[in-house]
């Protein structure tokens, strides 16, 4: 007998993170992915919920391949491997170039329907990360950075979201990029969505609506940026969507979705800012990216690189890159890169002078301001509990404008 499927089931967690996993002995986790035919790259985690294989828009991994049946393939978990399942399709399902009607599998094996064919992946291999100095057109001579281009530069060619956490700044949207680059959608759309930006009553049109970020996104990649601060009702919403592939209106997703987030998604759940469920749908790869004081051996290459962005072609004095080692750099790469436009638009083709502008030992008018506003936000934020929505409608403002003035201070609510 078929193994039955468990409607509205939500899928376990299925999260590769960098780091040792030491909780020995835990359940392998297991990816089936196309690795050829028209849908090349495209993949669905195996859960302990059975999965579909079709044409029909209804299936969990949804093909576009002629000769694939409606309801073509059913896969489901148990102990001893992987039950397959032909559900009487019209062209069969090929197992070593044998037709099967049921069978259990493992991790390697390969299954032929129509032009298309699927094998078997473990993703936790993915965890054993190899140090790569390059993602794409980007380089790194640090360790942490390698690391992290190790696993992405692996996980590129599958359809798994990915969630890029790291502080402000550290050029989380540049490797999202990359990874979109490296992947089977190179040359389809790349979206970009900032969430802070979208206020709490147009987030669900602009996600979801019928030419939203999803739909524009079709066939190629998502960024989501700020995924984290979404109330949480609309957290629910965009989790479903990215786990079932299913929009409003019987439409399907079809984009490949990449997480952008400032904070520690485990942290966010334990505190009740977070749903679970999203951070599992988002989190299939994780990947944290070291702050730019962890990685001060990129400097004088990222120095250079920018500088040629600019139009210059100067090569930074070893003076200049110590002193620029010595700062914290709290807006990482971004800060960076202000630093050296303003170098570049004052020295007027003249010779560069590389400054880091240093607080004054007495504030002026504006930074006196600027620490008011700034209290006044965390005032503002500790009375409401951290609630972004609550404390804009105390203060009259619109929810977006508000996010935008604690983006700018570096603080976050909920």
């Amino acid at each position: 007998m078929a193994p039955t499927r468990t409607p509205g089931r939500a899928r376990p967690e299925h999260t590769l993170t960098l780091g040792v996993d030491e909780r020995g002995g835990r359940e392998r986790s297991l990816l089936l992915r196309v690795v050829d035919g028209p849908d090349v790259g495209r993949s669905v985690p195996l859960a302990d919920a059975s999965v579909i294989v079709g044409a029909g828009t209804t299936a969990d991994l949804a093909l576009t391949d002629p000769g694939v049946s409606r309801r073509h393939l059913e896969l489901a978990l148990v102990d001893s491997g992987v039950r397959v399942v032909d559900l009487k399709s019209k062209n069969g399902t090929l197992l070593q170039g044998a037709r099967l009607s049921s069978a259990v599998i493992d991790v390697g094996a390969e299954l032929v329907l129509g032009k298309t064919t699927l094998r078997i992946e473990d993703a936790d291999e993915l965890l054993d990360v190899v140090e790569s100095p390059t993602l794409g057109t980007l380089t790194t001579r640090a360790t942490s950075m390698r690391r992290c281009f190790g696993l992405l530069e692996r996980a590129a060619g599958s359809d798994v979201p990915i969630t890029l956490q790291g502080e402000p700044g550290v050029g989380k949207g540049l490797i999202a990029r990359a990874v979109h680059e490296r992947s089977g959608r190179s040359g389809r759309p790349f979206v970009e969505v900032d969430l802070s930006a979208v206020a709490d009553d147009e987030v669900i049109d602009a996600l979801l609506g019928p030419r939203g970020a999803f739909e524009q996104a079709q066939m190629g990649t998502l960024l989501l940026d700020d995924v984290d601060g979404l109330p949480l009702p609309v957290q629910s919403a965009v989790a479903r969507a990215i786990d079932t592939g299913e929009l409003p209106r019987g439409r399907r997703m079809q984009a490949r979705v990449l997480a952008a987030v400032t904070r520690d998604l485990d942290g966010e759940v334990r505190a009740g800012r977070v749903r679970a469920d999203l951070r599992d749908a988002i989190g299939v790869v994780r990947a944290t990216l070291p702050p730019l004081r962890e990685r001060f051996v990129d400097l004088p290459d990222l120095c250079q690189a920018i500088l040629r962005e600019l139009g210059r072609d100067d090569v930074l004095d070893r003076e200049t890159v110590q002193r620029l080692q010595g700062h914290r750099w709290p807006g990482n790469v971004r800060e960076l890169r202000h630093v050296l436009m303003r170098a570049v638009a004052t020295a007027a083709g003249g010779p560069l002078q590389v400054t880091i502008e240093a607080p004054s030992m007495s504030p002026s008018l504006k930074q006196s301001r600027e620490q008011s506003e700034r209290d006044t936000l965390v005032e503002l934020l500790q009375r409401h509990g951290g609630n972004v929505s609550a404390a804009a409608r105390a203060a009259e403002v619109d929810r977006r404008h508000l996010h935008r003035l604690l983006k700018r201070h570096g603080l976050r609510g909920s």
